[in-house]
């Protein structure tokens, strides 16, 4: 059997453990591109050319600008609405007006017909009983309803004081 080297084996390797020592472990952040890096990287290629960056600077502008106009109109909405009920409620008039029930076959343009031959004007309904509350010219409340009442669509008509409450 041939000898064996002195610089093959067990020998020489414990020798090499020895004098060199550990190697240096590679941290796992240094293994890849930092998150910095990573935005920074995501960002050159979400924005456009460097020649169209103002241009795009000034079109986020513009939205950010548009969404502070939108917040505060929605602020003051709240303050219309209750300034056109107070409104509405002041304008509605007292009655008498005519509460109608008609048929369920009745077909709209023949209510609107009707409606308008008696120069009456819708004032609220349908209710969920079918109930409409028709705004006649005073003094001709009656001749009117007496008209309702020959129609061949009308179910029923009452001569109301006022309109009913809104839930």
């Amino acid at each position: 059997m041939p000898a064996v080297s002195s610089e093959v084996g067990l020998e020489r390797a414990l020798k090499r453990i020895r004098t060199e020592g550990p190697a240096p472990q590679r941290s796992r952040r240094a293994a890849g591109p930092s998150l910095v890096d990573r935005i920074s990287d995501w960002l050159a290629a979400v924005l456009p050319q460097p020649v169209l960056r103002p241009a795009f600077a000034g079109a986020v502008a513009v939205v950010a600008l548009q969404a502070v106009v939108i917040v505060h109109l929605m602020g003051q909405r709240d303050d219309d609405v209750s300034e056109i009920r107070a409104l509405q409620a002041s304008v509605v008039d007292k009655g008498p007006y005519l509460k109608v029930n008609f048929k369920a076959d009745a077909r709209e343009a023949d209510i609107r017909m009707l409606l308008v031959e008696g120069n009456g004007s819708l004032a609220a309904g349908p209710g969920q009983l079918g109930d409409y509350y028709v705004r006649v010219p005073t003094g001709q409340v009656m001749a009117f309803a007496d008209k309702l009442k020959a129609s061949g669509i009308v179910d029923g008509v009452a001569v109301v004081d006022g309109l009913p409450a809104r839930p």
